[in-house]
């Protein structure tokens, strides 16, 4: 998805979504947006820390339902689940038990 996201794949991503039913729903995941993709989204930049007291304010003020959190390695998808749990908030996760050093 990374690659796909890129300017000189846009024509061709493009061309395929225009061939897809209206109604059909498109979901790209990836853990690096182009700039111009981060128009719909809501980027937060805060320390290790402060992850888990950042993501329950904003889990409880803007009523999310939904999301999608990147981790770079399995331990942190792991704690930070977690830590998630334990503040009352359903959760679960997937990684390819990949180590990062």
């Amino acid at each position: 998805a990374d690659k796909l996201l890129s300017p000189e794949f846009q024509h061709s991503i493009e061309q395929l979504i225009r061939l897809l039913s209206p109604t059909r729903q498109i979901l790209t995941f990836s853990a690096t947006f182009p700039v111009k993709s981060k128009t719909s989204c809501f980027c937060a930049f805060v320390k290790e820390r402060q992850k888990v007291h950042c993501l329950n304010t904003l889990f409880s003020k803007l009523q999310i339902n939904q999301s999608i959190i990147f981790c770079n390695s399995v331990n942190q998808v792991e704690l930070l689940a977690k830590k998630i749990t334990e503040l009352g908030y359903s959760c679960f996760y997937i990684h390819a038990k990949i180590l990062v050093v």
